[in-house]
Order: structure tokens, then sequence, then C-alpha cells
């Protein structure tokens, strides 16, 4: 199971809206209980931080989590790599 839907499941009144990502880095909003769950159930917790949103996260305070979306950038790369075909039609 993935961070994200670890956190999703966690009973914490989160929804898709309140995440988003950057490559493998996972961001989220800094919601009642999120930073106490962190704390328990993820070992690199030292490496969160936060900063204040802009955009639709206007003002609002959210974490950063570091490769914290790893296993689901990686699986996006490789399917994204396996649609491209290249063509090897000038080589003789």
């Amino acid at each position: 199971m993935s961070l994200k839907q670890a956190l999703l499941g966690a009973g914490l009144g989160l929804v898709e809206s309140d995440f988003d990502t950057h490559e493998s880095d996972l961001y989220v909003l800094n919601k009642p209980g999120v930073w106490q769950w962190l704390q328990r159930n993820y070992n690199r917790c030292s490496q969160v931080t936060t900063f204040v949103g802009l955009g639709d996260w206007d003002n609002k305070v959210a974490m950063e989590i570091p490769f914290g979306y790893m296993d689901e950038f990686l699986q996006e790369k490789q399917a994204n790599s396996a649609d491209k075909h290249y063509s090897n039609k000038y080589c003789y």
C-alpha cells in the first residue's frame, strides 16, 4: 500500500484534492491528525517539511514528503516509456 493510500484510509478526513505530487515527492494538506499519523506510521517523518501553498492551496499549510510518491512515480515512468515506440527505419 502506498503512503497516499494509507493516508486516505487512515480516517483523517483526507480526500484526493488534499494531495498533489511532483515526480517522486508527495504533498498533502496539513489537516488535523496528519502530522501525528506520519510520526506514528512513517519512518522517514523527520524529512517532512511544511510550506504555505499557492493557487488551489492558497494560504493553506501543506507538507512535502520527499520520495513519498516514489513507487507510483516509477510505475508511471515505466508505463510512459513502454508506450514509446522507436522506429529504426533509418538503420540498415
